[in-house]
């Protein structure tokens, strides 16, 4: 009974302190500016290790990654590695499609070598394309 009540309790108090720029996160009314803060935050940086390891555990448990798995793994470590990018992902059977604007060639080489280290990545097809600068 205690432990219901103390999730309980903590359940309220995580939602009674939720900060303004979260709630405006989830309901789709922050900035691009607000998105890139929230990306290279800590606790985001912790969220996405947190992600990792869950995946890659059931993974483990189930014996099977699946294309949703490896999307989600690859956007992750994405996020992780390049913050200032939202590239797109898309999974097939181990081969992985990059699409999106990148700053430059080394940045895009860079995305592709990150999608690469992904377990369950077998083959990486890029239609990343420059930004105009």
């Amino acid at each position: 009974m205690r432990s219901k009540t103390a999730f309980l309790v903590l359940c309220l108090l995580s939602v009674a302190v939720l900060p303004a720029h979260a709630e405006g996160a989830m309901t789709g009314n922050s900035t691009p500016t607000e998105n890139q803060k929230d990306a290279t935050s800590d606790m985001r940086r912790k969220q996405l290790e947190s992600d990792m390891r869950a995946r890659m555990q059931r993974a483990k448990v189930t014996k099977k990654m699946t294309n949703g798995d490896v999307e989600s793994l690859v956007r992750d470590q994405l996020e992780y590695n390049m913050p200032k990018r939202s590239l797109n992902v898309k999974a097939n059977n181990g081969t992985v499609i990059l699409e999106g604007k990148v700053a430059s060639k080394a940045e895009a080489n860079q995305a592709i070598q990150i999608t690469k280290s992904v377990p369950g990545v077998k083959r990486v097809t890029s239609k990343l394309v420059m930004e105009n600068m």
